[in-house]
């Protein structure tokens, strides 16, 4: 047998081994693919479901510690509505307006938003324009990209009751997007701070959110109520009295006036929660 003949065998053999290890990674991978064809379908499926459901009526989720959280969800809408009531005692108005606008870093950004990971600001606050705007990003499990919130904030009070209404709402348009980020633009976030005429300040927070991209608008509709909740009443006691907050005086924000009455009936130490007549001491001054 000739020298060709050998080499030839031997490349036969060769090529003839390598099939049965094509053959299989090329069955492993339609086997992937159909996986994940399948789960997409699934996911599609249960999309359609979750965006045919709801009733437009805003329902309690949860009430405990002094909170109230309800949803709402629209037929036809994807994304679902929550509201938050709470009663907030031993807080001035100017303290409440700084943990809003007076605070832009990435430190204040993580405790404010789980998963942060920057912060920029776009506008710093105006008093003239009594708004503001800045981007935060968060960080999203691998193979999704970053999220960006680009906000829009704008603050108003009434004159006359003293209440302080601040409005966050997307402004997707605001700077150039940026390669390897997904701006989200279904954002609205808004803070109702409402005196009462014992001294405590009444909270309605409302949100919604859409992430885009691959995450499915149910999964974080579901998962947003029980966070709310969790936020408000763990996480942000804390975060309003932290000292530069407690210090914090504006000139375009009107405090209330309260009787000596009223006054005496306050709890001595700030920074608690009302809760059906009790109170639920927060983190103190």
């Amino acid at each position: 047998m000739s020298t060709t003949q050998i080499e030839t065998k031997t490349q036969e053999k060769i090529n003839n081994a390598a099939k049965p290890r094509s053959r299989s990674i090329l069955r492993i991978a339609r086997r992937i693919g159909i996986v994940v064809l399948c789960l997409f379908g699934f996911l599609d499926v249960l999309n359609w479901f979750w965006v045919s459901s709801g009733t437009n009526e805003w329902k309690l989720f949860k009430d405990a510690k002094g909170i109230q959280v309800y949803t709402l969800k629209a037929p036809g809408s994807s994304l679902v509505r929550i509201k938050a009531i709470m009663t907030l005692r031993g807080y001035t108005l100017s303290q409440l307006v700084a943990a809003m606008i007076d605070d832009n870093n990435v430190q204040n950004c993580k405790d404010w938003i789980p998963g942060c990971v920057g912060m920029h600001q776009i506008e710093r606050f105006d008093p003239a324009t009594m708004s503001d705007s800045w981007m935060a990003e968060m960080g999203m499990p691998w193979p999704m990209k970053t999220r960006e919130f680009l906000y829009k904030s704008h603050l108003t009070q009434n004159k006359q009751t003293k209440e302080v209404f601040i409005e966050l709402i997307a402004a997707p348009g605001k700077v150039p997007t940026r390669k390897g980020f997904i701006r989200l633009d279904r954002i609205h976030n808004s803070w109702r701070y409402t005196p009462q005429p014992n001294g405590d300040i009444l909270v309605e927070n409302r949100q919604y959110v859409g992430f885009n991209g691959m995450v499915p608008d149910f999964l974080i509709s579901m998962g947003m109520p029980p966070s709310v909740f969790v936020f408000l009443a763990d996480k942000l006691p804390g975060l309003l009295n932290k000292e530069q907050y407690r210090k914090a005086k504006f000139d375009f924000i009107q405090e209330p006036e309260m009787s000596p009455a009223a006054a005496a009936e306050r709890d001595p130490e700030p920074g608690t929660v009302a809760e059906d007549g009790k109170l639920i001491k927060a983190v103190p001054r």
